[in-house]
């Protein structure tokens, strides 16, 4: 184990593995405040997991502003029939 990620271990920190898997999440979930804390702390002296959020952010705002297709109209109509035999299950 290299040093840093020693000192992250006494001092509590999450991996970068942990932080991957936690920004990743954090993106469906959201985070607890324990949680967004060693984020923080982590982040602070992680440059390779800093870049990684900002990654994961600009892919959020990409897709944000693609343009949602219409749904058809056939697709419409037989949507409440799906939903309705899904409910008699």
């Amino acid at each position: 184990m290299r040093p840093l990620q020693m000192l992250m271990r006494v001092v509590g920190m999450p991996t970068c593995r942990e932080m991957a898997e936690s920004l990743t999440g954090a993106l469906e979930d959201g985070l607890t405040t324990r949680d967004r804390r060693r984020a923080a702390m982590h982040l602070t002296v992680c440059g390779n997991c800093r870049r990684f959020r900002r990654q994961l952010d600009l892919t959020r705002e990409a897709v944000v502003r693609l343009p949602v297709p219409p749904v058809p109209p056939d697709a419409k109509a037989q949507l409440p029939q799906s939903f309705r035999r899904r409910d008699d299950r």
